[in-house]
């Protein structure tokens, strides 16, 4: 059963909001025809549950927003995390650029908002991204 809104953490309303204002694709990167994440999710033992790849493709009439969360958000092991690759595919389609491809850690929280001292989730994350540009495009 789906939780009304307003039960959601504020956090989980705004991140809603922003996938909701965000800019269609064809708007935000017009000279964009595709583009195309996996992200590799390879966590620590301790974590539980094993490797895991999440692809996304974004297509013209699709919203430009670019956080994926964190398997871990809403438990002890990480707290308003994710991956945020909207700084990565601006600088690829200002650079004209095609493909990238990196490794990092989640950016939330280990330990919940509740605790003092908590210190990063640091859920090793690799990614790729793949800029398919229009043909007509400059």
């Amino acid at each position: 059963m789906r939780k009304d809104r307003n039960q959601l953490p504020l956090w989980q309303r705004q991140r809603l909001d922003n996938i909701g204002r965000a800019q269609l694709m064809k708007e935000r990167f017009p000279s964009v025809n595709r583009i195309s994440i996996e992200i590799h999710e390879k966590p620590e033992e301790e974590l539980g549950g094993g490797p895991r790849t999440v692809p996304r493709s974004y297509r013209s009439d699709d919203r430009a927003y670019f956080h994926f969360p964190c398997r871990y958000e809403n438990s002890d092991n990480c707290s308003r995390g994710g991956l945020d690759l909207e700084g990565e595919i601006i600088e690829l389609v200002r650079n004209r650029q095609s493909t990238i491809s990196k490794s990092t850690h989640c950016e939330g929280k280990h330990g919940g908002e509740t605790r003092p001292g908590n210190s990063r989730c640091m859920l090793p994350i690799e990614y790729s991204i793949i800029v398919e540009y229009s043909s007509f495009a400059d």
